[in-house]
């Protein structure tokens, strides 16, 4: 199947239209893969903020709450039992450390 000069005159320009054609549907793929990409980079970088300000007023709350509980535990003790906050507490030797699971 030989191509005679005159088919030829036609197929030459045609494959260099569709090259044409081809080089352009690369084109709009690579340029939306770099858009998706930047769409990405940039969702990422606002989901990271995003987590740190949330981790920045967690943790202050997390400090307000500790010392809220604090002082509320202080004054919810009996006078009597802040005035023996000096003495230690006295653990017993053995009891409460070894628990028996056996039957």
């Amino acid at each position: 199947m030989s191509l005679k000069t005159i088919e030829l005159q036609i197929a030459i320009p045609r494959t260099q239209d569709a090259s044409k054609i081809q080089n352009e549907l690369n084109e709009r793929s690579n340029h939306a893969n770099a858009q998706a990409s930047i769409a990405v980079v940039k969702e990422d970088e606002k989901r990271r903020k995003t987590v740190i300000k949330n981790g920045a007023t967690s943790k202050l709350q997390t400090n307000l709450d500790d010392k809220y509980n604090k002082e509320k535990d202080e004054q919810s003790l009996p006078k009597k039992s802040r005035s023996d906050e000096g003495e230690p507490s006295t653990n017993h030797p053995f009891k409460g450390h070894i628990i028996d699971i056996r039957g």
